[in-house]
């Protein structure tokens, strides 16, 4: 049932999560039986970067924005990415610097995601978006669990 890929592209798994617990259970999944990188990022890595995306959903990070995305973002951004979050935007280095470690034992990372995601569960505060600024509770949990599916979708048992 995969769809060709574009040259260049590789075709992810279409992952759909509407819990934590869900996205949990993938990522113990993944560890425990062989599977294949389709992408840049490692198990490892990729558990690290979305620890880090939920703290910071919590803490807030800056980093450059360009005036116009700030601008279109709420608007235009917003909707999309709290549907399918979108493949292939490269980050600035200074936010990949502060996003993606570069090596992260699995057990640090997932322990990583897993105090973040209590932390959501505890913790009513949340910061700011950089590119779309205020969203609710709801909202983040949303984009939480479609930047889940994006990179774990290049992970294929």
């Amino acid at each position: 049932m995969a769809t060709q890929a574009a040259p260049g592209k590789v075709e992810r798994r279409r992952l759909r999560f509407d819990s934590y617990d869900e996205i949990i259970a993938e990522i113990d999944s993944l560890h425990v039986r062989p599977h294949q990188q389709l992408g840049n990022w490692s198990l490892p890595i990729t558990v690290g970067h979305l620890a880090n995306a939920v703290h910071a959903s919590i803490d807030g990070v800056e980093f450059p924005v360009p005036w116009y995305f700030r601008l279109i973002g709420p608007w235009l951004i917003k909707p999309r990415l709290l549907k399918s979050f979108p493949v292939g935007v490269k980050l600035p280095q200074v936010t990949r610097e502060k996003l993606v470690p570069r090596q992260i034992d699995y057990e640090v990372a997932l322990a990583h995601l897993k105090r973040g995601i209590e932390r959501l569960k505890s913790d009513t505060q949340r910061r700011p978006h950089p590119v779309v600024g205020k969203l609710t509770i709801a909202e983040w949990d949303q984009f939480h669990f479609r930047h889940a599916e994006m990179h774990l979708g290049f992970l294929v048992p």
